[in-house]
């Protein structure tokens, strides 16, 4: 799991982030498509301008039992709060 502090091989690192990715990405695929989509666009940007919180609400989506509406207000607040683009996405 990707809850403990990235080993000194960084290539672990990035292997336990992309099995964060997809196992989010099923997770909420049917349930929360905003969410699946952001942790897809993740995987797939992953070694650009990827921030520390976005790790972390990764790892929490993929550890935690959240539920998806719950899931994808959480990521409405971090993508305002990293100034990225909320457009479409319904605030709670």
């Amino acid at each position: 799991m990707l809850g403990r502090l990235p080993s000194p091989d960084i290539t672990a690192f990035w292997d336990q982030l992309d099995d964060a990715c997809y196992r989010v990405c099923e997770k909420y695929q049917t349930t929360a498509p905003a969410v699946a989509d952001w942790a897809d666009f993740l995987l797939n940007n992953r070694k650009k301008d990827l921030t520390w919180g976005e790790i972390q609400f990764l790892v929490e989506l993929d550890q935690d039992d959240v539920p998806p509406s719950f899931a994808q207000n959480l990521l409405y607040k971090l993508k305002y709060r990293l100034g990225q683009d909320t457009t479409g996405m319904i605030d709670h």
